[in-house]
């Protein structure tokens, strides 16, 4: 596959002697020529932007343009200024340099809201497939405060985490996870109901976990079977109190209560 070429507001992700702008631009081709550019990301905010000040440094020319929030998909130039969109127009921009973007698609960056794979091999991979953000959402990592200071200065792509209830039950049952792992072994841990003063430790942790910047509520609640009806709603009650979202799987595995066809929670 080709690579992606990505403008990004900031610092330089990664860049070799074909993929350097100037500073103002920021720029990646993780090796490869404009022409080898799959597409074009622009992942500074709404293409619809329109900024005063400088020249234009660098544009864009004959992309197929989408923006999902104008709803915009048509054929246009793209001017970068200072690292941000500055203006998107049907009529020739001129700038310092050029990116031809005939034949491919320019967008902003796409948003991958479940990324377990956090490592630098992953996000120069999910770069190269479009995506500018990968979070770990669905689960989450064990400690977001230590979680967000590995990733500071050093992340290709941005990124963030929820708070974990599998880690703080782990840790509430006295078996906290080993670094670099998400998920407990079967045990108590994963197996034994808690009793109402564990749920209340449990949700103890993971208040201290939002407060740290986590972004949501991370749960597997097929992988803790033990936890039980009560545990998982009071967990979504504390995501209620923040007003922010709870990312979990489905359990199935509870063969005591099966799932009901899809058909009928359709209805």
């Amino acid at each position: 596959m080709g690579a992606t070429l990505h403008f990004r507001e900031g610092e330089a992700i990664q860049a070799n002697a074909q993929g350097i702008l100037e500073a103002d631009i920021v720029a990646s081709l993780h090796g490869a020529s404009y022409a080898q550019a799959d597409s074009v990301l622009l992942s500074s905010g709404s293409l619809n932007d329109r900024r005063s000040g400088t020249a234009i440094r660098s544009r864009s020319r004959g992309g197929r343009v989408l923006d999902p929030e104008t709803g915009l998909d048509a054929v246009r130039n793209v001017g970068i200024r200072d690292g941000k969109i500055a203006r998107v127009s049907s009529a020739a921009l001129s700038g310092r340099r050029v990116v031809h973007a005939g034949g491919l698609v320019v967008s902003p960056g796409f948003i991958d809201l479940h990324q377990h794979g956090q490592d630098m091999a992953s996000q120069r991979v999910k770069a190269l497939d479009g995506a500018t953000t990968a979070l770990e959402l669905k689960i989450g990592a064990p400690d977001v405060a230590q979680f967000l200071k590995a990733k500071e200065g050093h992340s290709l792509i941005h990124y963030g985490t929820s708070a974990s209830h599998v880690a703080a039950r782990a840790q509430v049952f006295g078996a906290p996870l080993p670094a670099g792992t998400i998920l407990p072994k079967s045990g108590t841990e994963t197996d034994q109901a808690a009793t109402p003063e564990q749920i209340e430790a449990m949700r103890g942790r993971l208040r201290s976990e939002l407060d740290a910047d986590g972004l949501a509520m991370g749960m597997g609640i097929q992988y803790t079977p033990g936890a039980t009806r009560l545990e998982v709603i009071d967990m979504f009650r504390l995501a209620a109190e923040r007003r922010l979202p709870v990312y979990t799987d489905v359990r199935s595995g509870d063969t005591s209560s099966p799932a009901p066809p899809l058909s009928r929670l359709a209805k």
